[in-house]
C-alpha cells in the first residue's frame, strides 16, 4: 500500500477461531515483522486485548532445546525490557519469574568495566511503608548469600541518612542474632570493629558478656581502663 493509513493485510473472525496464524514445517520462522526506517517510532509488533486472555503467550515445546524461549535483543540506549502495571489498585507482580529445575528464577549479568550494577531495586514514593527487598525461604537454605572475589569493598555495605540503624538483625527463634568469623589463621584483621565519631557508645551490650580470649582496651590520655 503506497497511501492512507489502513493496514496492508486485515484479518478478522468472530469466531472461536485465530485471526491469523502462521506455520512453518521446514527450517525457517513462522513470521517475521520489520520496520525498515530509521525514523519511524512506531512499534514493529504491538498486541493488545480487551478480553480476560494475555496480550501474548510464548511457548517452547521442546524438553531437548536449550535455546531460548524468549529472546530480546537492543543496541540502542533504551531498555531492552520494560514490565508496567498502570493500575493503582492492583496486588500483582509487574515481573513474575517461575522455575521448577535447579537454575535460579532470575539472573542479573553485567559484563562492562565500568560502574553499571547488576541489579537496582528502587521505592521511589515517600509513602510506601513496604520493603524494597523482601527475601524468604522455607527451605534449609540461606535466605541471602553475598560473595565477592575482587577489590577490597564490603561485601555487603548498609547506609542511612536518617534515625534508623544501618543494619538490624532479630531472631524469633532458638538461634543467635548475628555472628562474625575470620576463618583465616594468617588474617590479622578484627573480625568486628565498632567506631563513632558522635557522643554515643561505639559499642552498648544489654545483658550477659561472654568473652573468650583476651580483651584488650585502648583508652585515652586521662580515662580509667576498663
Amino acid at each position: 500500500s503506497y497511501g492512507g493509513t489502513n493496514p496492508v493485510l486485515y484479518a478478522a473472525t468472530g469466531t472461536s477461531g485465530v485471526s491469523v496464524s502462521g506455520y512453518n514445517y521446514g527450517s525457517g520462522g513462522a513470521g517475521r515483522f520489520f520496520v525498515n526506517n530509521a525514523g519511524n517510532s512506531a512499534d514493529a509488533l504491538y498486541s493488545s486485548t480487551t478480553g480476560t486472555g494475555r496480550a501474548g503467550y510464548f511457548e517452547k515445546n521442546n524438553s531437548a532445546s536449550a535455546s531460548d524461549a524468549l529472546y530480546v535483543s537492543t543496541n540502542g540506549s533504551g531498555k531492552a525490557g520494560n514490565f508496567q502495571i498502570n493500575n493503582a489498585t492492583s496486588i500483582g507482580t509487574a515481573l513474575n519469574a517461575i522455575t521448577n529445575g535447579d537454575g535460579a528464577a532470575i539472573y542479573g549479568t553485567n559484563t562492562k568495566g565500568g560502574i553499571g550494577s547488576a541489579a537496582i531495586l528502587e521505592n521511589t514514593n515517600a509513602s510506601n511503608v513496604g520493603d524494597v527487598l523482601l527475601v524468604k525461604s522455607y527451605g534449609t537454605g540461606i535466605a541471602g548469600h553475598y560473595e565477592s572475589y575482587g577489590g577490597t569493598n564490603p561485601v555487603l555495605y548498609a547506609a542511612t541518612g536518617t534515625s534508623g540503624v544501618s543494619v538490624s538483625g532479630y531472631n524469633y527463634g532458638s538461634g543467635g542474632a548475628g555472628r562474625f568469623f575470620v576463618n583465616n589463621a594468617g588474617n590479622s584483621a578484627d573480625a568486628l570493629y565498632t567506631s563513632t565519631t558522635g557522643t554515643g557508645n561505639a559499642l552498648n551490650v544489654v545483658g550477659k558478656a561472654a568473652i573468650s580470649g583476651q580483651l584488650t582496651s585502648t583508652v585515652a590520655t586521662g580515662t580509667a581502663p576498663l
